[in-house]
């Protein structure tokens, strides 16, 4: 994997790694809030190895990518599109296939609203298509919160997003080792966003993985599966044995799924 970095439009340090060959075709994995695309760094190697080129973003404030010069406003949702299609532009990639978790989807989302044609397809797993709740200074007691008591509420989304042990370990070393004030403004603005109408309205190929042991995402899905009803360019299927970031605790359905979804898209396997 090659790492590379470049400096977004307004000067922020964006971070992604690079694997597979540069014609291969283009698939981008995006992390969740407070964790990085180390969340990824096996599924990297292993779709890079199928033919793929495989890049995986840190999106800005998290991982390896720098904090915005303006704080808040730096991580408004049309920013973190606007940073992957700037990265597009920097790995010389036309069109790619998105697989986003979480956070990672709703910047996909946000894609298909403000940079459509970018997107080959889209696949979210462990993403709302919206999301409505209260703004009043909720931002403020994330942040007090968040920084006062990390490691449990770190410990308690570790234990909502997974049944699995090991899958919870990872998460919370990756949540203890985010940005506090990073975090706390990404979540900020993810509390009134809304893309159904996109959704609605778009007929790129999309893939929505409901996942059954999801404790921290399920209870706000349910517009989103109403709206896979009957949408040809829509395909929702359920893992039944995946947490949240189903790619580390329901790793071998989560891969099979994605390459099915894919499959018209797939490259012939490398000669070794």
């Amino acid at each position: 994997m090659m790492e590379r970095r470049f400096t977004a439009s307004d000067g922020t340090t964006i971070y992604y790694g690079d694997s597979g060959e540069r014609d291969g075709v283009p698939i981008a994995f995006c992390h969740g809030i407070a964790v990085s695309s180390v969340q990824f760094t096996d599924d990297a190697e292993y779709f890079a190895g199928l033919g793929y080129r495989v890049l995986t973003p840190d999106l800005r404030g998290h991982g390896k990518s720098s904090r915005p010069p303006v704080h808040k406003r730096g991580y408004r949702l049309e920013r973190l599109a606007l940073d992957q299609a700037e990265m597009l532009d920097d790995a010389g990639i036309g069109q790619i296939h998105w697989i986003g978790n979480s956070l990672g989807g709703i910047t996909g989302l946000a894609m298909l609203k403000y940079h459509a044609q970018r997107l080959s397809s889209l696949t979210t797993f462990g993403t709302a298509y919206a999301l409505q709740m209260p703004r009043a200074d909720v931002d403020k007691f994330f942040a007090f919160n968040f920084k006062l008591f990390k490691p449990l509420v770190v410990k308690t989304a570790a234990y909502l997003c997974s049944k699995d042990d090991g899958t919870r370990r990872r998460i919370e070393e990756m949540a203890m080792a985010s940005d506090t004030k990073a975090v706390s403004a990404v979540a900020s603005s993810l509390l009134g966003y809304d893309f159904m109408d996109e959704a609605l309205a778009s007929r790129l190929p999309t893939l929505l993985m409901r996942l059954g042991n999801d404790n921290l995402m399920n209870w706000a899905l349910g517009r989103t599966l109403k709206l896979a009803e009957g949408r040809p360019n829509l395909e929702m299927i359920e893992l039944v044995n995946g947490g949240h970031c189903a790619n580390l605790d329901d790793n071998a359905h989560w891969r099979a799924a994605l390459l099915k979804f894919l499959q018209p898209f797939r490259p012939a396997l490398p000669v070794r």
